[in-house]
C-alpha cells in the first residue's frame, strides 16, 4: 500500500553533481531579489522538508499518466496511456462516458472548468470534451495534443505538439486548428502560457512568440528551442525556463537556465509551485526541485514509484503531485521539519533541554551536542565520546554529566563544575529556593548540597518514599516531586502526596505553573492531569487513547498545548484539558505522516517536548529531532468539497442526482460517498444524517460509505458533511433526496381495504363470540327451565298426589266423627287449610312451569312499584317497542329491579324513583333512577358495601343472564343502577334477519 518518506536532499552525491552548476547562475538570484538577505553569522536555512507519498500499480494506480488535472467539486483527474481515471485521494476510479464512447484511450492533456466541463486531448491528436456524463468529440488534424490553456477573455487554446499545426482555438462552437497563413507561428508548440493582461504566450521549436489581446497574430519574442519551458509564476509573470541559450532584452520574460546532463536532454513539464520554487521532470529521469535552498531531485531510489516521470501538477491545497509511467506520487510540506534522525542508527536517545534563556540543547546518539536554531535545524558544538547521562538547565548554563562528573559548557569545551563526589549515577540537576544545588540519584531519591557534601533530603519523612522521588525538568527544586504513580507537593507546613485527582498510572514528568496562578500539569503512562496545584482532575487515555505514555508537553503563551506520547503529538489547549472532564477533548494529533521521526521515546530522563526562546517546539522521538513554529504551522483553511459518488439499490448501482426515484419494495440503499481533501485524504472525518430516521448526526469516521436496509416508501432525504485534517468542516456537504415508490400493498387505497377488512373481520369474530355467549346463555336458561318443569313435575305427581290422597283419608275421618262435636270443627278448619295449601301449591307448579304467564316485564316492574306503601314516588317507564322477553331474564331483572327499590326505599332519601324498560336494536336496557343522596365512593369504587349483600347478589343475578350492571351518581343528584342484556339473550324470539331489519327500519317512541 502507500508508504511516506521524508526528503532534504539528494541522497546520493552523484546524482548532486548533476544540478551543483545551477547554484552558481546568477539569473537564480534574480528569482529571489525580494527575499530579505541574511546575515553572513547566521546559520544556512534548513531545507524544507516534504511528506511523500506514493501509489503504484499494486495499489490500483493506472499506468503512463501523462497528464493531470483537478476539477472544481475537488477530484484529481488522470490522463493515462490506459484511458481517463479520477481520484478522491482514496481510490482510483476509471471514468467511462454515459453517452458517447472515446475512440481513443492514450490521453496526453486536461483542462477541468469551473462549470465541471473537462477538456481531453489525445496523442492521436483529438480533442474531446466531457460535460455531466456525456463526450462530444471535435475531431483531429494530426498531431499531439500537448496542452490546453484558457486565457483571461475565457477562450479556450490546445498546443499541438507534432503535425503541421501547432495550435487549435475554440470559438464556443468548434475548434480551428491555426497555422501560417493565420498570421501564428510556423513549429509545433510545446508549451503555453495565458499572461495575466490576456496575453498568450507560446512557446515552438524556434522560438517565444506572444500574442497581445486584440491582436489577430503572434509576435516573436525571443528564439527559443524545443526544451525551453514557459511557466505562469504566483506573482503573475511569465517564466521561461531553459536548458541553454539566452534571450532577447525586453523581452518581457524572467528567466532561469539549468544545465542538465546529456546535451540532448530536455525537460518535460514544469511548474512554479506558490513558495515560488521550481519543479520539473526531465529524460534524465525522477523529478527536481529548485528553491532558495537549493536542488533537490528524487529518483525510483528515493521512493519514486518511477524514474519516467512526466507531468507535475499543484492542487487547490498546495500539494504536488507527479506521474509516472508506474503509479503517482503527491509530495506535501512536513508540519514538523526533521533537525536529526537516527538514520543507519537502530537505536539510540536524545536527549534535550532549555536554558533560562530559551535557548534548547540537544544531545544525539552519536555523542553530538548541538543548540537548536531559530531556522529548524541543529548547530554542531562538540562532540563526546560517548552520549551523556545527563544535560541540564542551570540559569542560563548547561550542566552535562559525563564519566562520573557534572561539566558546565563554557563556549565549545566543557569545564568540570568544583563539586564533591558524586553519590551515584545523577539522574536530574535543579536549583531550591535559595539556590542552592540538588540533584537526583538513580534509585537513591533527591540530594542537596551542603558544606559536608551531598546529604539525602527527606522531603515526606518516609524512607521508602524519599528513596524512589524524582525531580521536575523545570522550575525550583522543592515545590513538587513525584515518585512512581504518586505526585508530591510541598507547601510551607510540610511535603505530602496529592491524595486525589491524580490518576495517569506512572507519573513522567511534572510541569509546575509557568505563572502565578497557571495550571500545574502531569504527564503519565496513562494520561495527563491539570491541577491549581491543590486540586487535580484527571484524563486517562482509557478516555482519550491517544493520551497514552506521555513523556513531554509544551505550552506556549496563547494557552496552547503541544502533548508528545506514543500515539504522536496531541495539539489542544489549556481550556479545552481543563473542561474535557467527560472525555471529549478537541485536539489534532501529529503522527509520522506529519513528519514526526516515530513516537515519544518512553522511560526519557528529559522532557521529550520543550518550547524554545523563538516560540518554536522542539520535540524529541524514538527516530529523531523535530520541530514547528506553532504561529505558521501549515494549516490548511479550505474545506473539502463533499460528492455523492454512488447510490447502490438492492445491488444496482445508479448515477447521483439531487433527487433520485427508487422502485417499490426498495431493501437495500448503500450511499457511497467522498471528501475531496487531497492534501491528507486519510485524516478526513464525516458526518451523516438521514432524515426521518437519524436523530442526529451519525459519526462514522473516516468510513465512506452509509447503508440503510428496509426504508419504506416516501422521501428521505440523505446529507453528508465532512472535515479536513485540521478540522475545518464543508457545512454544507452534499444531500440527495431518495423518494421511494409505494407498492401495491403499501399504497393508501391497499392499506384502506385492509383497515376496513380487518375491522369486518374484528366485527364478525366480535358477532360470532356474541352469538356464541348468547347461545350458551340461551343453552343455560333452557337447562334451568328445563329443570323448573322437572321439579315442577315431581312435586306434581309426589308431593301434590300425596297431599291430595292425605286430604281424602282425612275427609274420611272427618265423615265418621259426631257431628257438632268440637272435634268435628277441627277437623274441618284443617281440611280446609290443607284445601288452601293444595291449590297454593298447585299455583307454584304452574309458575315453575311457565305456564299461563300472561304479565309482561313492565307489568311485573309496576306490581313492584304497588309494594312501595311508604316511600318515594314510583314511576315506570317502557320505551322502543316491546318484544317477547325470556321469561328468566324477565324474572332476574325484576329481582334486581326489586332489591335496587328496596335500596333506594332504605338508604337513599329520595323523593322519585324511576324504573324504565329499553328495547334497542342490540339490548334490552333496566334502568333504576332516584333523586336521593347517592351512592357513596366506597361502593361506586368497589361495586359493594362492606357487610351488605344486596349489590352482590344484584350482580350475580346479572351474571347469570349474561348482562352487564352498572352503578353511578346522577349529575343532578341521586344514583342510576343500569342493567343491559345482549338481545340475543333477553328476548325469546329474535326472528329471522329480514324481520330484525324490518324492525330496526321502524320509526321508535321517544317515551
Amino acid at each position: 500500500m502507500k508508504h511516506g518518506r521524508f526528503v532534504t536532499r539528494s541522497a546520493a552525491p552523484n546524482r548532486m553533481r548533476l544540478y551543483e552548476r545551477c547554484l552558481r547562475l546568477v539569473v537564480l538570484l534574480a528569482i529571489f531579489a525580494a527575499a530579505a538577505p541574511v546575515r553572513a553569522a547566521a546559520p544556512s536555512p534548513a531545507p524544507e522538508q516534504f511528506h511523500h507519498t506514493v501509489w503504484k500499480l499494486e495499489d490500483g494506480a493506472p499506468p503512463d499518466v501523462w497528464v493531470i488535472a483537478q476539477s472544481a467539486d475537488g477530484f484529481l483527474w488522470l490522463g493515462t496511456g490506459a484511458g481517463l481515471y479520477r481520484f478522491d485521494g482514496i481510490r482510483f476510479e476509471e471514468v467511462r462516458p454515459s453517452a458517447g464512447r472515446m475512440s481513443d484511450r492514450n490521453i496526453t492533456a486536461l483542462l477541468a472548468l469551473p462549470n465541471g466541463d473537462l477538456w481531453i486531448g489525445f496523442y492521436s491528436g483529438r480533442i474531446a470534451r466531457l460535460s455531466h456524463g456525456r463526450l462530444t468529440d471535435f475531431g483531429s488534424r494530426g498531431g499531439s495534443v500537448h496542452q490546453f490553456v484558457r486565457d483571461r477573455g475565457g477562450t479556450l487554446w490546445a498546443a499541438i505538439s507534432r503535425g503541421d499545426h501547432g495550435l487549435a482555438r475554440f470559438d464556443g462552437t468548434r475548434w480551428h486548428w491555426l497555422g501560417q497563413r493565420d498570421q501564428t507561428h510556423t513549429g509545433q508548440v510545446f508549451s503555453m502560457v495565458a499572461g495575466p493582461d490576456g496575453s498568450l504566450w507560446i512557446g515552438t521549436d524556434a522560438a517565444i512568440l506572444r500574442r497581445t489581446p486584440g491582436s489577430r497574430g503572434f509576435a516573436t519574442v525571443t528564439p527559443a528551442r524545443r526544451s525551453d519551458r514557459l511557466l505562469a509564476t504566483p506573482d503573475g509573470h511569465v517564466l521561461l525556463l531553459r536548458t541553454a541559450g539566452g534571450i532577447s532584452r525586453n523581452s518581457g520574460l524572467k528567466d532561469i537556465r539549468i544545465t542538465l546532463a546529456g546535451r540532448e536532454s530536455e525537460i518535460k513539464r514544469a511548474l512554479v509551485d506558490r513558495q515560488g520554487a521550481i519543479w520539473w521532470t526531465d529524460e534524465n529521469g525522477g523529478v527536481s526541485r529548485l528553491s532558495s535552498t537549493g536542488v533537490e531531485h528524487w529518483t525510483a531510489r528515493d521512493g519514486l514509484s518511477a524514474n519516467a516521470a512526466v507531468p507535475i501538477f499543484q492542487d487547490r491545497e498546495g500539494a504536488i503531485w507527479i506521474g509516472s509511467n508506474l503509479g503517482l506520487d503527491r509530495f506535501r510540506p512536513a508540519i514538523l521539519m526533521r533537525a536529526d534522525t537516527l538514520g543507519a542508527i537502530s537505536y539510540g536517545a536524545y536527549a534535550q533541554t532549555r536554558l533560562d534563556d530559551g535557548a534548547v540543547y540537544v544531545t544525539t546518539p552519536r555523542g553530538m551536542l548541538t543548540r537548536a536554531t531559530a531556522d529548524g535545524s541543529l548547530q554542531p558544538l562538540l562532540r563526546l565520546p560517548a552520549s551523556p547521562d545527563l544535560i541540564a538547565a542551570d540559569g542560563n548554563r548547561l550542566i552535562v554529566e559525563h564519566g562520573g562528573r557534572l561539566l558546565a559548557l563554557a563556549g565549545t569545551r566543557l569545564v568540570p563544575l568544583a563539586l564533591p563526589p558524586l553519590p551515584g549515577s545523577v539522574n536530574a540537576w535543579a536549583r531550591d529556593e535559595s539556590g542552592t544545588p540538588v540533584i537526583e540519584i538513580i534509585g537513591r531519591g533527591i540530594f542537596r548540597l551542603s558544606p559536608s557534601g551531598w546529604r539525602h533530603w527527606r522531603v515526606t519523612g518516609d524512607p521508602r518514599l524519599d528513596g524512589a522521588l524524582r525531580l521536575p525538568f523545570s522550575g525550583r527544586a522543592g515545590a513538587w516531586f513525584f515518585a512512581a504513580s504518586r505526585l508530591i507537593g510541598c507547601s510551607p507546613r510540610g511535603c505530602a502526596p496529592v491524595k486525589a485527582g491524580i490518576d495517569v498510572g506512572r507519573i513522567n514528568l511534572v510541569v509546575p505553573a509557568a505563572h502565578p496562578g497557571g495550571p500545574v500539569l502531569v504527564g503519565g503512562d496513562n494520561g495527563i492531569a491539570i491541577g491549581n496545584g491543590k486540586r487535580f482532575t484527571s484524563l486517562t487515555s482509557d478516555q482519550v487513547p491517544v493520551l497514552a505514555g506521555v513523556t513531554g508537553i509544551a505550552q506556549t503563551p496563547s494557552g496552547g498545548l503541544w502533548i508528545n506520547g506514543l500515539r504522536g503529538v496531541v495539539l489542544t489547549t489549556v481550556a479545552a484539558v481543563a473542561t474535557a472532564g467527560n472525555g471529549s477533548l478537541a485536539y489534532r494529533l501529529l503522527t509520522t505522516a506529519d513528519g514526526l521521526p516515530g513516537a515519544a521515546q518512553q522511560d526519557a530522563n528529559y522532557p521529550t517536548a520543550l518550547r524554545s526562546g523563538d516560540g518554536r517546539i522542539w520535540l524529541a522521538a524514538s527516530q529523531g529531532v523535530a520541530s514547528v513554529d506553532p504561529d505558521r504551522r501549515l494549516r490548511n483553511p479550505l474545506p473539502p468539497p463533499v460528492v455523492i459518488r454512488s447510490i447502490t439499490t438492492d445491488g444496482m448501482v445508479r448515477t447521483p442526482a439531487p433527487e433520485l426515484a427508487l422502485p417499490a419494495e426498495t431493501r437495500r440503499v448503500q450511499i457511497d460517498y467522498s471528501a475531496l481533501s487531497l492534501l491528507d485524504p486519510e485524516r478526513v472525518r464525516f458526518r451523516y444524517r438521514l432524515s426521518g430516521v437519524d436523530e442526529g448526526w451519525i459519526d462514522p469516521g473516516p468510513r465512506r460509505q452509509a447503508t440503510y436496509t428496509n426504508l419504506g416508501p416516501g422521501r428521505w432525504v440523505f446529507q453528508v458533511i465532512a472535515a479536513n485534517a485540521d478540522g475545518v468542516w464543508n457545512q454544507t456537504g452534499a444531500t440527495v433526496a431518495l423518494t421511494i415508490a409505494p407498492a401495491f400493498y403499501q399504497s393508501w387505497w391497499f392499506r384502506l381495504i385492509a383497515v376496513l377488512l380487518v375491522a369486518t373481520l374484528v366485527a364478525l369474530v366480535f358477532r360470532a363470540r356474541e352469538r356464541v355467549r348468547a347461545e350458551r346463555t340461551r343453552n343455560l336458561i333452557a337447562a334451568q327451565v328445563a329443570e323448573r318443569e322437572r321439579i315442577a313435575r315431581e312435586l306434581h305427581d309426589t308431593l301434590l298426589q300425596g297431599v291430595q290422597g292425605l286430604m281424602l283419608r282425612f275427609q274420611a275421618v272427618a265423615n265418621i266423627l259426631p257431628p257438632d262435636g268440637h272435634t268435628q270443627s277441627l277437623m274441618e278448619a284443617a281440611l280446609e287449610r290443607g284445601d288452601d295449601v293444595l291449590v297454593e301449591s298447585r299455583d307454584k307448579v304452574r309458575a315453575l312451569r311457565g305456564a299461563g304467564r300472561t304479565r309482561t316485564l313492565s307489568e311485573m316492574l309496576r306490581g313492584i312499584a304497588d309494594q312501595v306503601a311508604d316511600g318515594p314516588t314510583v314511576t315506570v317507564l317502557e320505551l322502543g317497542d316491546p318484544e317477547p322477553i325470556c321469561d328468566p331474564v324477565a324474572d332476574e331483572l325484576a329481582a334486581i329491579a326489586r332489591e335496587a327499590l328496596a335500596n333506594v326505599v332504605r338508604h337513599a332519601r329520595a323523593h322519585e324513583a324511576t324504573l324504565s324498560v329499553a328495547f334497542t336494536r342490540r339490548n334490552l336496557v333496566l334502568t333504576i333512577a332516584d333523586d336521593g343522596r347517592g351512592f357513596a365512593p366506597e361502593v361506586l369504587r368497589n361495586g359493594w358495601l362492606q357487610g351488605h349483600f344486596g349489590l352482590p347478589g344484584m350482580r350475580e343475578r346479572a351474571d347469570a343472564i349474561s348482562a352487564t350492571l352498572s352503578l353511578a351518581n346522577r349529575e343532578a343528584g341521586g344514583a342510576v343502577v343500569t342493567v343491559s342484556v345482549p338481545r340475543r339473550i333477553a328476548f325469546a324470539r329474535p326472528g329471522s334477519f329480514l324481520r330484525r331489519l324490518a324492525r330496526r327500519a321502524r320509526p321508535r317512541s321517544t317515551l
